[in-house]
């Protein structure tokens, strides 16, 4: 599957050197801004308002988790309804402080592309500084 990360509404690196867009790193902040899950959720068909305010796809309430099996949530064994092992180590890339921009880029689409699954970056970086 493809998907569309756009910098203009993404919410990544915490507060470091290369951080974008403002507000705490959640699926959805009150500023309006994404952690890469939270726009790939948006993508799979969790509502808007679902995203809001929530750490993690695992924390989304039951009927949403659904929307994620076997790409955000695992499903395996005794590990059901928690965040897969590919939303863990994509939050880690999305909240690292160390990756330049182009760097978290490059992490995202070689994990995702390990999992079959395509990235695609569009639009312009917001600073959180300004």
């Amino acid at each position: 599957m493809k998907f569309i990360i756009d910098r203009s509404k993404w919410r990544a690196g915490k507060d470091g050197p290369y951080a974008c867009g403002k507000g705490p790193t959640l699926l959805e902040n009150m500023e309006g801004y994404q952690c890469c899950l939270g726009q790939i959720s948006l993508a799979l068909g969790v509502p808007k308002n679902a995203l809001l305010a929530v750490a993690t796809p695992q924390w989304l309430k039951q009927p949403f988790r659904d929307s994620l099996k076997d790409v955000l949530i695992s499903q395996e064994g005794m590990l059901v309804n928690i965040d897969s092992p590919l939303s863990e180590r994509a939050m880690t890339i999305n909240d690292s402080v160390y990756f330049t921009r182009e760097q978290r880029e490059t992490e995202l689409k070689n994990l995702f592309a390990s999992n079959n699954h395509e990235i695609e970056f569009v639009g312009e970086y917001v600073d959180f500084r300004n």
